[in-house]
């Protein structure tokens, strides 16, 4: 079975992964959720992108599951739509803070080597 997870966590911007399970049918949601992280990890399905982890999103059957770091948070598309939006915003602030501060940092440095 393919599954999609939207990879939002560590940094990442909405990345989608796919990942194939061992099985073709599950008892058990939890059951399935489980195997996609373990097959999501790059031992197991290498891909040219980071495994998946804490804070990504799966989709299974229009539902969408947050990785947590012991379960897996059920969310509807307008919860997620709003999580996928707050993610990808605290990113980018992260990263234009990271480089103001490298700025502010570095700037003396700068200065006295010119």
């Amino acid at each position: 079975m393919k599954i999609n997870v939207i990879l939002l966590g560590l940094g990442c911007r909405g990345e989608i992964r796919e990942v194939n399970t061992l099985q073709d049918k599950y008892s058990k949601e939890s059951n399935l959720l489980c195997d996609v992280f373990q097959y999501g990890q790059n031992e197991f399905q290498s891909q040219p992108m980071r495994s998946v982890s804490v804070g990504d999103v799966i989709i299974v059957n229009d539902s969408y599951y947050k990785i947590r770091s012991f379960k897996f948070d059920k969310m509807n598309q307008e919860e997620f739509e709003d999580y996928k939006e707050q993610t990808i915003k605290d990113e980018i602030e992260r990263d234009n803070m990271d480089w103001v501060s490298f700025i502010k940092e570095n700037r003396w440095n700068i200065d006295k080597d010119l």
